[in-house]
């Protein structure tokens, strides 16, 4: 599992950093704050899977990581530029991209061992089926 969880982390952070760009690449202030919710999010899975492949128990992991929301931060948050025209494009690869993290745990929650594992797998599958949910709303502003 401790590969697995890798490639997990490896794609959380992924995530990070296509929410961090987009920040950078918007104006609009509601944009801004919802792709750096989006971003700090991935920060806490990622966060979350670093403690569980430490050993961690994945509840208490996600205590100690949601607990502590003053730790997450963007870097250069808020240091927009002028809107590009993809950016409709960019929320719909983002919509892909987190239906891909959806299926990946739904894998590893297939072929999780412990009940630990199911509860870390079975809470970051609902986690990134919220994220696509947020953002289709935000596709539908467009």
């Amino acid at each position: 599992m401790t590969i697995a969880i890798r490639k997990a982390i490896a794609k959380e952070n992924e995530a990070y950093e296509y929410y961090s760009l987009l920040l950078k690449k918007c104006s609009a202030i509601n944009l801004q704050k919802f792709f750096n919710t989006m971003a700090l999010e991935e920060l806490k899975h990622a966060a979350m899977l670093r403690e569980v492949l430490q050993g961690g128990n994945p509840r208490e992991a996600r205590k100690k990581i949601y607990g502590r929301q003053e730790e997450f931060s963007i870097k250069d948050k808020l240091n927009p530029t002028i809107d590009t025209g993809g950016l409709r494009d960019a929320i719909e690869k983002a919509i892909k991209r987190e239906i891909e993290s959806v299926k990946l745990y739904r894998k590893l929650l297939t072929n999780s061992k412990t009940a630990d594992e199911e509860y870390l797998f079975e809470f970051l599958v609902e986690e990134e089926k919220h994220h696509v949910l947020m953002l289709k709303k935000e596709l539908e502003n467009f």
